[in-house]
């Protein structure tokens, strides 16, 4: 049997230093000849010695006592020397290409061009010049060519795939949200979303794929990519347990449509646990676009763009705000596809509606709705509206929310709207501050007809749009807090479970003091199997598309190759 060196965990004597005039290399860790600078593979003191006998002993055997010592440690500072230059440089080219990668890692993310990559170089250089200029031959080794910035970013792509591939298999449940937009050049990209939850309540939220459609864009075309990816990262369909979608045709269809395309897909598999939503935030937005508003918003657009549409009348509004030293120097454009627009669009132009009547009529074009009574005070209530639904927005945006976070957050403003309503048919005004000042600086009665009917309205949407939550609601309860639910309510297998833990006053305590997922992380799996497994289902579901809808924009910077960059531009390195 062959010898195996590496095994005999032979170590090195520091009386051979003086010896033999041998020494260890710390970074090979071989014996290293200090006169020939010979390495030795095998640290063994016959081998040292004949190498010694054999090349230097009839020279070096002159030196003996402290001329031996002086020689040793003098030929032992020449290797410090040479080796602190070797780790130096070393340590440098290391340093020049973690550099390189990540300034190509800020490239990315901010969607621009590879070849910007020289131009950032460029820039360091000059500051280095001007700071520490003995260090700029360092700087200047840092390659960030369009070629070596796109290389290293497909290199960062692989490595994000591979480390998403390993969190993959370890999750009992995924789930996915799927968007499906068109970006600049006409070509349809999917964005596929994964948030899966490990044995150990570790949430992994991650971009899966960015899939370029070319053709149509059907359910069936939209599943098979989806397919595809499922395959791609070795998922099991049997621990999907939510799939959020947006409101398309091809997507919700419960026939040909995405969904419909799933639920054919679990049939065959026979699984029926899976939970489809339409993205909340999605139904936010239409819900307030449902709203019959345009006996408002017309008027207000048709303004906006009388302003803002001729630069000459642009500029000049901008100087009358000036002139009356206005808090806000500008309108902006109302567009209809930003969440937020609407509400921004009618509170500046009321708060701005005395410049914007002096403006108007210095040219000679006379709207009658701006000293219209009636007009203003459906604006004005119009403006508190969309302000609490701005705030709702807000608070359902971001990502790792829980479902249970998202129905709190539905529920609350359903109540709210039923507030509402009933403090409008008694004229009471506190919570719409806008409406309220308007109606005290007008004395006159206002007619409230309009304004109880917008409330009216939203809550009929409100209730209608979000049954699929309700449809789950004994579940989110059980989750959010098992300690106050019902037992009889709750499914069978996990009665005895809820039971113990509701005995529980330690767990209590802990629900009360930690944040969700990491209560059900302090639960034990032999004690609370099932719950606990419940629990890793309800964290991983996705309850809107959101982290889809905030890298859209990403999909339309045309200076580089998406394909290439898909995986590491849109996702996140660890």
């Amino acid at each position: 049997m062959k010898r195996k060196v590496d095994r005999e965990c032979r170590v090195f004597n520091k009386l051979w230093e003086l010896k033999y005039f041998f020494a260890k290399d710390e970074l090979k860790q071989k014996a290293y000849c200090l006169i020939c600078h010979e390495h030795l593979s095998v640290m063994k003191e016959y081998n040292i010695r004949r190498h010694y006998e054999t090349n230097h002993a009839p020279i070096y055997s002159k030196y003996t006592g402290k001329l031996r010592e002086d020689k040793v440690e003098s030929l032992k500072r020449t290797l410090q020397i040479q080796q602190g230059l070797i780790k130096k440089n070393f340590e440098n080219n290391e340093n020049v290409t973690r550099a390189g990668y990540e300034i190509t890692k800020i490239i990315s993310q901010h969607g621009k061009p590879f070849s910007d990559g020289m131009y950032i170089k460029n820039c360091i250089i000059e500051a280095v010049n001007c700071l520490c200029p003995l260090n700029s031959s360092l700087f200047d080794g840092i390659s960030l060519s369009a070629s070596s910035v796109s290389r290293r970013t497909e290199e960062l792509g692989k490595n994000i795939y591979l480390q998403i591939c390993e969190k993959t298999s370890n999750m009992l449940w995924y789930s996915l949200a799927l968007d499906e937009s068109v970006d600049i050049s006409g070509t349809s990209q999917l964005l596929i979303f994964i948030r899966g939850v490990d044995e150990n309540i570790s949430i992994t939220e991650e971009l899966a794929s960015v899939c370029s459609i070319h053709g149509t864009t059907t359910g069936k075309d939209i599943f098979d990519e989806l397919e595809q990816t499922i395959s791609d990262y070795n998922l099991e369909w049997e621990k999907l347990s939510c799939v959020t979608i947006d409101g398309a045709k091809n997507m919700a269809g419960s026939k040909k449509g995405l969904v419909g395309q799933i639920t054919n897909k679990l049939e065959e598999l026979h699984i029926s646990n899976t939970l489809f939503i339409h993205c909340i935030l999605h139904q936010h937005a239409l819900c307030a676009k449902a709203l019959n508003i345009s006996c408002v918003l017309n008027p207000v657009i048709r303004i906006i763009n009388f302003v803002r549409g001729s630069s000459l009348n642009h500029r000049q509004f901008k100087v009358l705000l000036d002139d009356f030293g206005s808090e806000y120097f500008d309108l902006p454009y109302y567009t209809a596809v930003r969440w937020l627009s609407c509400g921004n669009v009618l509170n500046r132009f009321y708060k701005l509606r005395s410049e914007i009547d002096i403006f108007l009529t210095s040219k000679n074009n006379y709207y009658p709705e701006l000293s219209d009574l009636a007009w203003l005070s459906k604006l004005s209530f119009l403006v508190d509206v969309t302000t609490h639904m701005n705030e709702l927005n807000l608070k359902l945006q971001g990502k790792e929310n829980l479902i249970c976070d998202f129905y709190r957050i539905i529920k609350a403003f359903r109540q709210k709207l039923m507030l509402f309503e009933s403090q409008l048919g008694v004229r009471q005004f506190s919570h719409f501050s806008c409406f309220k000042s308007f109606c005290e600086a007008n004395c006159n009665e206002i007619d409230i007809t309009f304004q109880i009917g917008i409330i009216k309205e939203l809550k009929h949407h409100f209730l209608h749009k979000f049954s699929e939550l309700d449809k789950i609601e004994s579940d989110i309860i059980l989750f959010e807090n098992p300690f106050s639910c019902n037992v009889e309510n709750v499914q069978h297998e996990l009665q005895l479970e809820v039971i113990d833990l509701q005995s529980n006053e330690q767990l209590k305590d802990c629900h009360r003091r930690t944040k969700l997922a990491e209560f059900y992380e302090y639960l034990k799996d032999d004690e609370f199997p099932r719950l606990k497994n419940f629990a890793i289902k309800m964290i991983s579901i996705f309850g809107t598309t959101y982290q889809c809808s905030h890298k859209t924009k990403t999909l339309y910077f045309p200076p580089y190759d998406l394909a290439v960059d898909k995986m590491y531009n849109l996702s996140r390195p660890k």
